[in-house]
C-alpha cells in the first residue's frame, strides 16, 4: 500500500488547472436583480403599511400643532412641583427640550 502522502501528492500532480475566477455574464446579472426586486415589491406587508403612513403624518401634525398652541402654558410651568418622583423623572426630558 502507498504512503498516504505520496497518494495525495500524484493525485494533486493530475489535476487540472483551477479555474479562473469569472464573473457571472451581465443577462444572469439583470435578471436576478430584476428578480429580487420584483418579490422585495410584493410584500403584503408593505401595503397594509402603505394605509397607515397617512395616518401617521396626520397625528403627528395634531401632536406637533397642540405643542405650539400650548407652549406658552408649558413654558410657564413652575421649575419645582408637588408631583412625586417618578413624575418628575418622567418630565424631566419633556421639559429640557422645550428650554431650548
Amino acid at each position: 500500500m502507498k504512503d498516504p502522502l505520496d497518494r495525495l501528492l500524484s493525485a494533486a500532480a493530475q489535476a487540472r488547472e483551477p479555474v479562473a475566477d469569472a464573473e457571472p455574464p451581465f443577462g444572469m446579472e439583470t435578471r436576478v436583480l430584476a428578480a429580487w426586486r420584483t418579490a422585495m415589491n410584493e410584500d403584503p406587508d408593505d401595503d397594509w403599511m402603505a394605509a397607515f403612513r397617512p395616518l401617521i403624518a396626520v397625528a403627528t401634525g395634531i401632536m406637533l400643532l397642540c405643542i405650539a398652541l400650548n407652549f406658552a402654558t408649558l413654558a410657564k410651568l413652575p421649575e419645582r412641583t408637588t408631583q412625586t418622583a417618578e413624575l418628575s423623572v418622567a418630565d424631566a426630558p419633556i421639559r429640557l427640550a422645550l428650554r431650548q
